[in-house]
């Protein structure tokens, strides 16, 4: 008998333990990070005169921390980085230059491609 009551108890026991477990599972919330679409790396492929040379073609870094850069490279080879600091809305980007220099830009995405326009157009893909 006494066996009887250990076994009946030891079952309460660990069915309360599941029910428990259980709701606790079920009451966890899920935790969703965001990631901001423009974050990574691309680089221009297409603006107002046709196709570019990926040779020419200047490449914008744009870091989750709101820092970035934009590599580019001149008509005579040379390479350049300027360092950047940006923040962007739904539509909107701003892009603040460590030199002083400051671009504003609309933004929408085409085919996964990044468009910058600011009455110049530029089509960037992911790099």
């Amino acid at each position: 008998m006494v066996t009887t009551v250990v076994k009946f108890k030891t079952y309460i026991f660990f069915s309360i333990l599941a029910v428990l477990a259980a709701i606790n599972t079920s009451c966890v919330e899920e935790v969703h990070i965001y990631q901001d679409p423009l974050w990574g790396s691309w680089i221009l492929t297409y603006d107002d005169y046709g196709p570019v040379d990926p040779y020419y073609a200047e490449i914008f870094y744009f870091g989750s921390d709101g820092y970035g850069t934009l590599n580019w490279v001149d008509e005579w080879g040379r390479e350049y980085v300027d360092d950047f600091q940006w923040s962007a809305n739904s539509r909107s980007i701003d892009i603040f230059y460590f030199n002083g220099n400051y671009e504003y830009y609309d933004y929408y995405f085409r085919n996964g491609n990044l468009v910058l326009d600011d009455g110049y157009y530029r089509e960037y893909r992911r790099y």
